[in-house]
């Protein structure tokens, strides 16, 4: 596909990577802000990407910040947080078009990408914060914003059971947090708290840059010159790490107002580099998919669950499993499950549906290939790891893993948490029973 994968390059405070690539008309150039996730750190962290995605000094409101990205020929850009290992990242990302393309339009004196480095210069570095004092009401309206997509999360009860399982599962209470914050810490927030989560973010975090598409090197590092700098550039390079998880625990947590019940499993699964292929492969024959054995056995066959799934996070080390179900049957699901994994570690599986998973693995990469956006995503995160595996690699990899590996892969699998989160439909019925 034309592609050539740059190594990640040190340059003027910066983890440096880019891929040139000639597959698709729009570069994608991602800017990421990242250091080890902090108690009470979240909620401003937060609060600065609704502000930056929508005003600077240089463009004072979202308005102004849309003029512009419309002059930059319809650029798309957004900023928001992610969690990542025991990793808080705000990510920043633009897309928009190759000049190569504009010059087949006839206009080719247009500086595109010159435009863009100064565009996202003024947004990353330029938060007004005498503006956000002399007019609160700017900041009234971004706090709303956020407070409203935590708020959402709280309706939804499989974000609800998930953020629960969060805390019992994580022994660094960092990491129980939310990656949106808080609620009550994001209206106590003022402009001198953000200010100074804002100097840390400058200061101190690590600084990652990577573009996917024809960014010319040497423009690049001209552009990264003009950049302010931290306070100080000799800092020791941080890579992710893998949290620590609690001991094993299993928990009912009661709501009211909910019908159904949401089952989460998760089970810890250290996986090397040279075993993410299999890692893959064991998660999409365990839940990922219609054609997996969760689906197959717990929702087609039994119809147990409404939905049911695993999902691999390697940088956690973890499979999590959630099933939405009847409460009465949450108990049956969580043995069922365990009765699937069984199957695998002992590979009693079916050829045709260890090929299946394999070729459901495959299929997804190739996707991810037609997405400029999502390849960006996994190159930065890969920044962050001490070690990591090209997505031809993978794919060879992929392609050549046996039932034995995932087997053994599978025996390394340890249960650490079962949350089951229901409705108190059953109690009201068993009350009106007794009355």
């Amino acid at each position: 596909m034309g592609e050539k994968m740059m190594k990640t390059d040190e340059f003027m405070g910066y983890r440096v990577k880019q891929v040139h690539s000639q597959q698709f008309n729009s570069n994608v150039m991602m800017l990421a802000f990242a250091q080890p996730a902090r108690k009470h750190a979240t909620s401003a962290r937060a609060l600065l990407s609704y502000l930056m995605a929508v005003s600077s000094t240089k463009y004072p409101s979202q308005q102004a910040v849309s003029k512009e990205l419309m002059e930059l020929y319809g650029a798309s850009y957004s900023v928001k947080v992610l969690a990542y290992g025991n990793m808080n990242l705000i990510l920043f990302s633009i897309t928009f078009v190759k000049e190569e393309c504009l010059k087949d339009l006839g206009l080719s004196d247009q500086k595109v990408l010159e435009g863009v480095f100064d565009f996202l210069r003024s947004m990353a570095f330029g938060l007004d914060f005498k503006v956000l004092e002399e007019n609160p009401a700017l900041l009234s309206v971004e706090k709303q914003n956020l407070i409203q997509a935590i708020l959402s999360r709280q309706d939804d009860k499989v974000a609800q059971a998930l953020d629960e399982s969060r805390v019992r599962l994580f022994e660094d209470e960092a990491l129980q947090e939310s990656i949106l914050g808080d609620v009550s810490e994001i209206e106590a927030l003022s402009v001198s708290n953000l200010e100074e989560a804002y100097a840390e973010m400058l200061n101190s975090d690590e600084r990652l840059l990577f573009t996917h598409g024809a960014v010319q090197e040497d423009k690049l590092r001209a552009a990264l010159r003009s950049w302010p700098l931290k306070d100080s550039l000799e800092s020791v390079t941080r890579f992710v790490n893998v949290p620590r998880l609690k001991a094993k625990n299993s928990e009912k947590i009661k709501v009211a107002g909910f019908q159904q019940a949401v089952t989460i499993m998760n089970y810890q699964l250290p996986v090397k580099k040279d075993e993410i292929a299999a890692a893959l492969v064991l998660n999409s024959l365990f839940g990922a998919g219609p054609s997996s054995l969760l689906f197959t056995e717990v929702r087609e066959k039994e119809s147990l669950a409404y939905n049911i799934s695993s999902r691999l996070q390697v940088d956690l080390n973890l499979i999590t499993v959630l099933a939405e179900c009847r409460p009465e049957q949450a108990e049956r699901i969580k043995a069922l499950v365990g009765e699937q994994l069984v199957k695998i570690q002992g590979k009693s599986v079916e050829p045709e549906r260890f090929s299946q998973a394999k070729q459901a693995v495959l299929s997804d990469r190739i996707r991810l290939e037609d997405h400029a956006q999502g390849q960006a995503v996994e190159g930065l995160l890969k920044m962050l790891a001490e070690e990591s595996i090209s997505s031809s690699d993978l794919l060879k990899a992929v392609e050549g893993v046996s039932l034995d590996a995932v087997s053994t892969l599978a025996k390394k699998m340890v249960e650490k948490t079962s949350l089951v989160l229901s409705g108190q439909r059953d109690d009201q019925k068993e009350e009106g029973k007794r009355r």
